[in-house]
């Protein structure tokens, strides 16, 4: 939060207009801030094999979001999803009924997905195995 935000010297970029409020110092005491939502994803990330190790495939066809799922060898999935437009995108079929288990607006997590995925989102959501 300092004038430099952590640099020795002043750097050759300018700083972003929100750097004053965009920063660790700013953000540690919030349990809401992307600070904490960034600690939570690497954490689950850690956790979950087929988020580091597990097969990779891009899922859906549209050009202005990205989602992909990442499964293990014991079939559970987890599904990423990126919506940066105020578009709403109709849901790929593999992606409804997982659960989201971290979103960008927590009021969405611990919900399932439907058909209609929303606009400046980006999820994550998780199916278990089936046997």
């Amino acid at each position: 939060s300092s004038p430099l935000h952590g640099w020795t010297a002043d750097p050759w970029l300018p700083f972003p207009p929100g750097a004053h409020s965009l920063n660790v110092a700013a953000q540690v005491g919030d349990p809401t801030s992307m600070l904490h939502f960034t600690r939570r994803l690497l954490a689950l990330r850690r956790a979950t094999p087929a988020l580091h190790a597990g097969e990779f495939a891009l899922v859906g066809d549209s050009p202005s979001l990205l989602a992909w799922e990442r499964r293990d060898p014991s079939g559970d999935r987890w599904f990423t999803y990126v919506n940066p437009t105020d578009e709403v995108h109709d849901s790929p079929d593999a992606l409804i009924g997982a659960t989201v288990v971290m979103c960008t607006d927590p009021e969405s997590e611990g919900t399932e997905v439907t058909r209609k995925l929303p606009a400046r989102v980006a999820f994550l959501a998780h199916r278990p195995a089936t046997m």
